[in-house]
């Protein structure tokens, strides 16, 4: 806290997070997922297809609406994670319940002006799913506004039942680059090739 303004952690929490032995290992992706893993599917009934290029596709069963396929797509662990595995001086940030932190989530994900980046541990900005299977370490997702971090949270390259999903894409508009980034639901099914 600053002037009686709560602040984000500092570069020195940040790094401490990051640090962290108690977080999940991200294991080495070989082959990649799209050669192995043929699509997922969340209890809200979206599927993601794995595309040859190495892409996902989000299908939203009830939409009956087929999305632009996503550059790049991680798993976010469940609010019972949280407790055992988060730095201590940051689990209050992620609230009592599942809901309280899906909130979090989500007010990132949709906020304006906030955004959501899938990062490696030196907090370098991935934005394919190769970067990601390329990655030989952790992968997080940094949540924050004006391009600060308010905090990180370990996700997952591969499938997990019950973890969420995060997808994003860059894209061009009116010579701009733009920033598509949508948090899904859990995962309820794995569909292997």
């Amino acid at each position: 806290m600053r002037n009686g303004i709560e602040t984000g952690p500092s570069q020195e929490e940040m790094e401490a997070t990051i640090e962290q032995p108690s977080q999940p290992e991200v294991k080495d992706v070989k082959p990649p997922l799209h050669e192995s893993i043929q699509s997922v599917e969340t209890a809200r009934g979206s599927t993601y297809t794995y595309l040859p290029d190495g892409r996902t596709q989000r299908f939203k069963k009830v939409e009956g609406k087929e999305y632009e396929p996503q550059d790049a797509l991680v798993y976010v662990p469940d609010f019972a994670w949280v407790p055992a595995n988060a730095p201590k001086e940051s689990i209050h940030m992620f609230g009592e319940n599942e809901t309280q932190y899906d909130q979090l989530l989500l007010s990132y994900a949709q906020g304006k002006g906030k955004k959501v980046h899938i990062v490696d541990a030196k907090g370098r900005i991935l934005k394919t799913n190769e970067d990601i299977a390329a990655l030989d370490g952790r992968l997080f997702i940094a949540c924050g506004e004006g391009g600060k971090a308010d905090f990180l949270i370990p996700v997952s390259r591969e499938p997990i039942i019950g973890w969420s999903t995060y997808d994003t894409r860059i894209y061009t508009q009116d010579e701009k680059q733009m920033q598509e980034q949508h948090l899904g639901n859990k995962v309820i099914r794995i569909v292997k090739k």
